[in-house]
């Protein structure tokens, strides 16, 4: 996720556009309102209250689909274009998605006017998804969006082991390395990807059914390559 105010929509947009090309044609371009005023204060940078960055970047996401479409002029209150160029010659430059995450009913109906697809937190349970999916269907139709956007993704943290022995000994470790009892760990999960198998799997298909059509799988430890194989082979296939 790229925060908004740290560049120029227009950059971002060429940006991506190239990175398309050379990809070829794998580019999401994630954005958010910005969540760190301390970076702000670090580098130098004006950091106006979320409201004003969240209608920045709902503009954003319009000047970027300006460019990379036909070009033409923008007039809003944080960017404007005069006829301005479009960008030309990436792989799919006029079909790029962009995705829009954060928190928040305001972001939320910026992501439902501007994303194609939409994150929000992490670790969300099926029954919230339920609840937001809704809302986001509402605003997307009310701004005349086709049925179905934004696509619903969700970050999910991945904590699994072969049987409930395995789990229990990674759950140990896991609440350790956090200083947490086990019994707060096991709390702090209870809507994650964590446990066996087959629990995995029963979250993951309550989830499609609240609407999810993307998960991130955020591993606690990327380089364990024998949970990234675990996942590979005991969940996935199951789908």
């Amino acid at each position: 996720m790229l925060s908004n105010p740290y560049r120029h929509p227009a950059v971002l947009a060429r940006m991506a556009a190239t990175l398309d090309t050379l990809s070829p044609g794998r580019v999401i371009v994630g954005l958010g309102a910005g969540g760190s005023d301390a970076d702000a204060v670090a580098f130098g940078m004006r950091w106006p209250p979320a409201a004003q960055r969240i209608d920045a970047l709902a503009e954003a996401a319009q000047v970027m689909r300006i460019l990379w479409g036909d070009g033409g002029s923008f007039s809003g209150r944080w960017y404007q274009l005069r006829d301005a160029p479009a960008y030309r010659g990436a792989a799919r430059v006029a079909d790029l998605p962009i995705l829009i995450g954060g928190h928040g009913p305001r972001l939320l109906r910026t992501a439902a006017r501007h994303a194609d697809l939409c994150n929000i937190g992490f670790d969300l349970s099926a029954s919230q998804w339920c609840q937001l999916g809704p809302v986001l269907a509402a605003d997307a139709r009310q701004a005349g969006r086709a049925p179905g956007s934004p696509v619903l993704t969700h970050n999910a943290t991945v904590l699994l082991g072969s049987d409930e022995a395995h789990f229990s000994r990674l759950l140990s470790a896991w609440a350790s390395r956090r200083g947490l009892s086990e019994e707060s760990a096991r709390h702090k999960l209870r809507h994650s990807l964590a446990g066996t198998p087959q629990q995995v799997r029963e979250r993951l298909r309550a989830l499609q059914v609240a609407g999810v059509s993307w998960t991130f799988l955020l591993f606690d430890n990327a380089r364990d390559l024998a949970g990234l194989r675990l996942f590979a082979e005991a969940v996935i296939p199951e789908l």
